[in-house]
């Protein structure tokens, strides 16, 4: 679930811990809440527009841009009302590219990318008019040995990894984040973000979200809305459309049980709060999605 540690997400051979997918296709809505890996995420857009948000910063992705995230950064992605958008996402843990008896060489440059990815909670952008041509091969490289498994398709990936790393390293890619941005101030909004989703149709209040993370409530606040860019309640609203949007896919419950699942107990606010944050009602969005 996100929100919460998404290493299940990868491959699940722990010797190859990589994965490859794609958002945006048929109609696949781009859309998660601020959540974090404990591994590296590339996004690669190749067609149209996502927007992402990045510890409480958005941005706009155009076709041809490629964002690079490091280990436990904070952020959300969606698709620009109107617009198509579909983007090849790449997911990696940093021991695939760490080796404990690694050679002088290759500890010079590896552990300088580690340093700035593996643990500092940091992004790149990298925009299509900046040539990323070497760049997009290589991913091109990648996903054509993923999905092809031939035989030490694994090897090979590794090799691209080595050279998608070189690259980042010739575009200047270490940006850090701002000062404001500690270690303790994403792992308290983590911890939050975890309880968010185990508790979520159940009544959470600002207080009890700080409480939970010992610390005051307005130094919470604040501290939530830089990293997420979101205010708690904001936060708290969309990750309920989410969870209904699953029940009402599944087809099996009336939008009155989905309603009280989520913990919206009352079912004229349900209808209010869905149509705020998505633009249409519940029973257009299922009705959009049996025609779909």
């Amino acid at each position: 679930m996100e929100g919460q540690k998404e290493s299940a997400l990868l491959n699940k051979n722990p010797l190859f811990p990589f994965r490859i997918t794609w958002q945006g296709l048929e109609n696949q809505k781009i859309f998660s809440l601020p959540h974090w890996h404990e591994y590296m995420e590339l996004i690669y857009v190749t067609k149209g527009s996502i927007q992402i948000g990045v510890n409480g910063e958005e941005i706009l992705l155009n076709e041809g841009d490629i964002a690079f995230l490091g280990e436990h950064t904070v952020h959300s992605s969606y698709k620009p009302e109107g617009q198509l958008g579909i983007s090849f996402v790449l997911f990696f843990d940093s021991t695939l590219v760490s080796t404990i008896n690694s050679n002088v060489l290759e500890s010079k440059y590896i552990k300088s990318f580690l340093s700035a990815f593996g643990s500092k909670y940091n992004y790149h952008i990298i925009r299509n008019e900046n040539s990323n041509t070497e760049l997009c091969d290589i991913l091109s490289g990648i996903y054509r040995e993923f999905f092809g498994k031939k035989k030490a398709y694994e090897l090979v990936i590794k090799g691209y990894l080595y050279q998608m790393i070189a690259c980042l390293i010739r575009e200047n890619c270490i940006k850090m984040i701002p000062d404001e941005f500690k270690e303790e101030h994403i792992e308290q909004v983590e911890k939050s973000l975890r309880y968010i989703e185990e508790h979520y149709s159940g009544d959470i209040s600002l207080h009890k979200l700080a409480e939970e993370c010992n610390i005051s409530y307005h130094y919470f606040s604040k501290i939530f809305k830089k990293v997420t860019g979101k205010n708690y309640k904001e936060y708290i609203d969309f990750v309920r459309v989410n969870e209904a949007e699953k029940l009402m896919l599944e087809d099996n419950y009336s939008i009155s049980e989905i309603s009280y699942k989520v913990g919206i107990p009352d079912q004229s606010c349900f209808y209010r709060l869905y149509k705020r944050v998505r633009g249409c009602s519940p029973t257009e969005f299922k009705a959009k999605m049996k025609n779909a």
